[in-house]
């Protein structure tokens, strides 16, 4: 299944709503959980150690590389990072922009772009003081190059964390 359909076929997007509340990402849970209710919590949890993993000041710019519909993004921005977000399909970006709005924190430091990983058109290199991806790079049809890009636009010590299912 292509990208594309894949994120915009009924069963994805039910799927995300109902059980990760829009979040499209999976949760971090303590060790020895047999109980994974309430997920939103544990969702935050995932946000929460990416926050800390990325490790930077209030104020820094990070890349949400494949950001969706700018959950983690909003979440990111909450917390004192100037947030990119970018994403390939064209849906993704209008549903990111949509949640911002939604989500009453337009004052937060976000911008949206369509942009694809593999080639960043839109994000000038050594720019950015780190790059996240969350449950992205399981798309990635060259995750080497990804990589390049990524360190590409990073300034000298910038910080790369994420979350990813096949890495």
């Amino acid at each position: 299944m292509d990208l594309k359909a894949y994120y915009t076929a009924l069963e994805t997007r039910l799927g995300n709503y109902l059980i990760f509340g829009g979040r499209a990402h999976l949760g971090l849970y303590p060790r020895g959980t047999w109980w994974p209710f309430p997920i939103h919590r544990a969702l935050l949890a995932m946000e929460d150690h990416l926050f800390h993993a990325l490790a930077l000041q209030p104020g820094s710019t990070v890349l949400d590389a494949g950001c969706g519909d700018a959950q983690v993004a909003i979440y990111l921005a909450s917390k004192g990072l100037r947030v990119q977000a970018i994403d390939v399909l064209a849906e993704q970006v209008q549903r990111a922009r949509s949640t911002v709005a939604r989500s009453g924190m337009q004052h937060l430091a976000v911008t949206m772009a369509r942009d694809d990983y593999h080639r960043l058109e839109s994000v000038d290199e050594a720019s950015l003081d780190g790059v996240y991806t969350m449950e992205t790079l399981v798309h990635a049809r060259d995750p080497m190059v990804v990589m390049a890009e990524f360190l590409r636009v990073l300034k000298p010590g910038g910080r790369l964390s994420g979350r990813a299912q096949h890495l």
